[in-house]
């Protein structure tokens, strides 16, 4: 009897001694699994952080790339509009020349002036 009671002594020790080696193992992973969960925390806070700072840039570059358009079209139509006046003065020059020497023709041909030797 004294055996067993020393055998079962001997394995309640043995048993005590693994709950407290279990109880260990638990505070260390409870431990790891809270560094690990804090460390996933930070890591997505940093790439919620980092994308909300890409959008914010892609909003600014968005802007940029409009209002950049934007002054291009308002300067292509003032150079078709520049143009145009540019083609209009080109034309009415070439008319009223054509006009002048039309004009200098008659006035040599009133004056009896042969414009053939001119």
């Amino acid at each position: 009897m004294q055996k067993q009671t020393s055998g079962q002594k001997q394995k309640i020790k043995s048993l005590e001694g693994e709950i407290d080696k279990m109880k260990t193992q638990k505070v260390s992973l409870m431990k790891r699994i809270k560094e690990e969960s804090e460390q996933h925390r930070k890591w997505k806070a940093d790439r919620v952080k980092e994308l909300i700072q890409v959008k914010s840039q892609n909003i600014k570059k968005d802007r940029e790339i409009q209002m950049l358009r934007r002054d291009n079209k308002k300067k292509e139509q003032m150079a078709k509009r520049k143009q145009e006046e540019l083609n209009a003065f080109l034309k009415k020059s070439k008319t009223d020349k054509v006009k002048q020497v039309n004009g200098t023709k008659d006035r040599m041909k009133r004056k009896n002036i042969d414009i053939e030797y001119l």
